[in-house]
């Protein structure tokens, strides 16, 4: 999975509404937009103004708005970078990639050193898969501003996909320098570098799958041939003798794939999942009764637990160590009930943290925690999870009796 964070640029803003600026910093989007109207009134700074206007509509998620307004921006100013650059987000966003590509490129021929330009459209050709493109954007990017961590970090994952270590190592530690808290490159070059982590930071795995959330099902499903989600629901089904699952809870529910299968053998599905974008995606779908955003071993800890089911799928690997959501489960349910969960196959040793930044887990592992917290295991497979790197990444399907 990449970082697809995308950078949203202010520039000009005159004394006025400095403090305008100062609130967008803050995330305070409705103030501004409470009062920008009234600055726009006096017709100063119209350009910035507006592009400001469009920065806060997006944030809020009024996108058609957005476009609106970098559009008027670029209107009173023609050659404004800022608005350009902001407005081939939206465009990227809503799937217009070619008028993405020309705002970018608007905005870089008026000011060539736009390194946020040259990183926004680095993104968008990584992708759409045009790797070369996406790297001579990045390190054009990171050579107009060697103190930009995003785009150092996206390199480094360019190369780690491609294999190519050493690379990845040099941008990782390079988007350190710039930031020393990057949540991605500070848990990647941990990954790299072979050290001994035993979990995923939750910051990472937030900010990692809300930047994937809106391609998230085509890429799985289309690009890695993610089949789990319409096979394991209609397996389980099968080996629970077609008989409903009763209450469940899906914790990692993402967009809610596995939801849709489950919904239909369930008498009540609940969905929690730490990025609140995947989320908003479940919620379209109609398909839980309730939806939480909130990190799973919160949610375990503090909520009433009274399930005839948990399942996790394709979650575990995201989290690491699993001691405290079996110890959860084991301690705080209200009766007895199965965790059914999948996890990436570790032949040997116990708990993993692979070159990917996902954990693999091993049999003996789990065997291990069902005998520490007395789960019994009535069932263990080997299965197909996805395609990686053109091949199949082996996977484990586990159902425990608590």
């Amino acid at each position: 999975m990449l970082n697809w964070a995308k950078t949203v640029s202010l520039r000009g803003v005159g004394c006025t509404s400095d403090q305008l600026i100062e609130w967008f910093n803050e995330g305070k989007y409705q103030d501004i937009l409470n009062n920008i109207d009234g600055l726009i009134s006096k017709r100063n700074n119209l350009a910035v103004l507006y592009n400001l206007k469009g920065a806060c509509l997006s944030k809020v998620l009024r996108h058609s708005e957005a476009i609106q307004n970098y559009q008027t921006a670029i209107i009173h100013d023609p050659d404004f970078p800022d608005a350009h650059n902001n407005l081939g987000n939206e465009f990227e966003f809503e799937g217009k990639c070619s008028l993405a590509v020309e705002h970018y490129k608007n905005a870089i021929r008026v000011r060539p050193r736009f390194a946020q330009a040259h990183y926004n459209l680095g993104v968008l050709h990584h992708k759409s898969g045009q790797i070369s493109d996406a790297k001579l954007c990045y390190e054009t990017a990171c050579a107009f501003d060697p103190n930009y961590a995003e785009s150092f970090n996206n390199l480094g994952n360019l190369f780690k996909e491609n294999e190519e270590t050493i690379e990845a190592i040099d941008a990782y530690q390079k988007a350190l320098n710039a930031n020393p808290d990057h949540p991605n490159a500070k848990f990647l070059l941990a990954a790299l570098l072979g050290e001994s982590l035993v979990s995923c930071p939750r910051q990472y795995v937030e900010r990692l799958f809300d930047q994937y959330a809106s391609r998230f099902e085509k890429s799985a499903i289309i690009d890695l041939y993610y089949e789990l989600p319409q096979w394991l629901p209609k397996t389980l089904h099968a080996k629970n003798n077609y008989k409903s699952f009763g209450s469940v809870l899906e914790i990692g529910c993402g967009t809610g794939l596995f939801g849709e299968g489950l919904k239909v053998n369930c008498t009540s599905l609940i969905g929690v999942d730490i990025s609140h974008k995947m989320m908003t995606v479940a919620a379209e779908k109609n398909v839980y009764d309730e939806l939480h955003h909130e990190d799973c071993t919160d949610y375990l800890r503090s909520a009433p637990l009274n399930f005839d089911y948990i399942a996790a799928f394709d979650v575990f690997p995201y989290i690491g160590g699993l001691e405290n959501i079996f110890e959860l489960i084991k301690t705080r349910t209200q009766c007895s009930g199965k965790l059914v969960f999948t996890t990436e196959h570790n032949q040997e040793g116990d708990l993993e943290l692979q070159k990917t930044g996902r954990f693999s887990h091993s049999k003996e592992y789990i065997e291990n925690l069902c005998d520490q917290f007395k789960y019994k295991i009535s069932y263990f497979g080997l299965i197909n999870l996805r395609k990686e790197n053109q091949r199949y990444l082996c996977g484990s399907l586990y159902v425990l009796e608590f």
